[in-house]
């Protein structure tokens, strides 16, 4: 029987959503993606550079030999024996008043073998300053030098490509690479200071680099840096102009820092700095979580209508249920007499409509034992370990074994002349657990049991087959397993784990790729599993989104997968394969809800029900497959108590169906076995020695 979703577990869904939304908006509002928002460009081609000498051309220019010209060029280090060199780096840094600066950078590359162009690595995240956002970008080649620009994050820096990775170049080319980053003017009073690095780790040899800085007027002071990282050696070059001033420097080996800082009025500049919006494609991520929520409450609404159209069926199906074949056990057992349907227009308590509640039923309906009215009730959803506990209490109740607890141990032993004959599946049971013995212990784990337990089922499955209550339609069943448990406990434990790193700047592909087999193993059970693969699919989406411009595409197909797993999610959940029930069974099972409720409910119809003889003992075996073994026993009266004549305590009863024997035995029988770059990024902060500006960065041939 499908069941009707509760509050709690429709909150349960409301509340699983919101990971996957707070993902959507992290590329988008919370942690967007800063390569996203550089405006690119192409601009004219700058002037090719003088070609390199061959040597030929040297020994006929200076009457020197071959060998002679490979010697100076050795000792003057100009080709850095046959690598790559960067014959200038010129850059122009013009401040503005909103505090950004734009950066030019004219750079003449010398490819001593074949290579595709250079890349530069430009940081935008610096310790302890946040992060800067580069505005927009224009990139100038010479005639014949490959201008394709690819622009990566690379985690707290872009990563600028130039070239084609398809053709190779050699010798000399000229690269212009301009670019504007907002906020880079520290405030302190009554001095705005410039801090910035025209490279941080270049890979090659640079014969000369020149750094020229436009400000509003002339500078108050300023300072430069060439050399080793957080080095205090001065430049070169450091000449003030009347609007800024010049640094240069030469032959700086590779990987040196060289930085600039120059000092100019704060009242020359705006008050505050001018800040780009960074949200991007909003309106994707708002479109992708009111889909999502548009998705989870049409599941709703498809758990509702499947509920109530299965619940009418099943209320018309109740007349039914009063006449043909019952189970017969004892002779003295309590039997539902078998009734004609009342006539028309009767007065009845039984429901008309899906939302009455079934009335209390004193007596199982179709006099179902405990194991067949559980399995009715429940259908595929049924929990086998208390079906297999039930069986054997209620065999103990009717006297054909015996059930005691000795030292915490359930011993069963048994009878030498039962009173009743014992059905198929009840023999299943009592030959896996017993099998030649007379009397065994309820171990941890039972071989035998687990080869039997798809018996088991399939056999009370025919004893209701039989009674015309299932169809021939084959009809799954389910079991709660401590490896069920722990799948969920590691399913919440992930989703916590997601959320951590998420709220940890988890943006990249890369950073994604680490996580994402560990974090799938967490989701492996059940509805866990399910939302598993949504938080999955909202991380892929929005990680290969935020480094591209294709969050708009990206977000809201994420969001219609996502939605169509929450749909299925509603169409399949609680299904209760309706086709395996006849409409004597669907009315049987609804049923089963009124007598479930006279365990659980009900204590002054208990009252009434135990002046009968021996009905604690003989409804022993519904209280624990209700899971109500102490609701049950504390409605008894006194009276009734003192008449239980079993050795063991009934309160003991609730701890048998989690004895481990059951839950190893289900799990074994229903689940199969199987068989960077670094760039000085961190640097920073203190404005004093090289490397500690904006800008610069890393780079070379590639």
């Amino acid at each position: 029987m499908a069941r009707r979703w509760s509050y709690w577990h429709i909150l349960f869904l409301i509340l699983g959503l919101i990971p996957p939304s707070l993902i959507f908006l992290g590329p988008t509002v919370l942690n967007p993606s800063l390569v996203n928002l550089i405006d690119t460009s192409t601009g004219p081609n700058v002037d090719a550079p003088l070609p390199e000498p061959t040597t030929d051309e040297l020994s006929n220019m200076a009457g020197l030999t071959s060998d002679e010209i490979i010697t100076q060029i050795e000792k003057q280090n100009l080709w850095n024996f046959g690598e790559d060199t960067t014959r200038s780096f010129d850059v122009i840094a013009q401040i503005q008043p909103d505090h950004s600066v734009v950066i030019t950078e004219k750079i003449t590359q010398v490819f001593r073998t074949d290579r595709h162009g250079i890349e530069r690595s430009i940081p935008i995240e610096y310790s302890g300053l946040d992060s800067h956002v580069i505005r927009a970008m224009q990139i100038a080649t010479s005639e014949g030098t490959p201008d394709s620009l690819e622009i990566t994050d690379i985690g707290g820096a872009v990563n600028v490509r130039i070239g084609d990775a398809d053709t190779t170049i050699t010798n000399a080319h000229t690269y212009e690479l301009s670019y504007q980053i907002e906020d880079v003017l520290i405030i302190n009073g009554d001095t705005a200071t410039l801090p910035l690095d025209a490279i941080t780790d270049w890979r090659q040899h640079t014969d000369s680099l020149t750094y020229t800085v436009i400000g509003p007027s002339g500078p108050l002071d300023s300072r430069c840096y060439q050399g080793a990282m957080n080095t205090q050696s001065p430049c070169d070059e450091n000449t003030p102009t009347p609007d800024g001033a010049r640094f240069s420097a030469s032959n700086l080996a590779p990987n040196s820092a060289f930085t600039i800082e120059v000092d100019f009025p704060s009242a020359l500049f705006d008050s505050s700095a001018t800040l780009m919006n960074r949200s991007q494609s909003v309106p994707a991520a708002v479109f992708a979580i009111v889909l999502l929520y548009l998705a989870l409450f049409a599941a709703i609404a498809i758990n509702l209508k499947r509920y109530r159209r299965q619940r009418s069926m099943a209320i018309a199906g109740i007349s039914e249920t009063f006449s043909g074949p019952m189970s017969l056990d004892l002779a003295d057992r309590m039997q539902r007499p078998i009734l004609p349907p009342p006539p028309p227009g009767t007065p009845t308590i039984l429901p008309t409509a899906t939302s009455q509640e079934i009335p209390i039923e004193f007596v199982p309906p179709v006099n179902l034992d405990p194991a067949c009215l559980l399995r009715i009730k429940d259908g595929s959803k049924v929990n086998v370990s208390h079906m297999l506990a039930a069986t054997l209490v209620d065999l103990a109740a009717d006297g054909v074994i015996s059930l005691t607890q000795v030292n915490k141990a359930w011993v069963v032993s048994r009878i030498v002349q039962p009173p009743r004959q014992v059905k198929s599946y009840e023999l299943t049971l009592l030959t896996a657990l017993l099998g030649d013995k007379d009397e065994a212990a309820l171990s941890n784990k039972s071989t035998a049991l687990s080869t039997k337990v798809r018996t088991y089922v399939q056999e009370v499955d025919e004893q209701l087959r039989s009674l015309g209550l299932l169809t021939n339609k084959t009809l799954t069943a389910g079991f709660i397993s401590r490896r069920g448990k722990f799948s969920a406990l590691a399913g919440f434990i992930g989703m916590i784990i997601i959320v951590a790193i998420f709220a940890a700047g988890v943006g990249s592909l890369t950073n994604i790729l680490i996580f994402l087999l560990p974090a799938a193993a967490f989701f492996m059970s059940g509805i866990i599993f399910a939302f598993g693969i949504i938080i999955i699919v909202a991380i892929f989406a929005a990680g290969v989104g935020s480094g591209s411009d294709s969050l708009n595409f990206f977000l809201p197909a994420a969001a219609f997968l996502i939605s169509g797993i929450i749909l299925a999610y509603g169409r399949l959940s609680h299904s209760g394969k309706i086709d395996s029930f006849t409409s004597r069974g669907l009315g049987t099972a609804l049923r089963a809800e009124g007598f479930e409720r006279f365990f659980r409910e009900s204590e002054s119809a208990h009252a009434q029900a135990a002046e009968r003889m021996g009905l604690m003992r003989e409804y022993m075996g519904y209280a624990v497959a209700f899971n109500a073994v102490t609701t049950w026993v504390n409605a008894m009266p006194q009276a009734q108590l003192e008449q239980w004549n079993m050795n063991t305590s009934p309160l003991l009863f609730a701890t048998l169906p989690q004895q481990r024997i059951w839950s190893d035995a289900t799990t074994t029988a229903y689940t199969p076995v199987s068989t960077g770059n670094s760039s000085g990024f961190s640097s920073g902060g203190g404005f004093s020695g090289g490397g500690g500006g904006f800008g610069g960065g890393g780079g070379g041939s590639w």
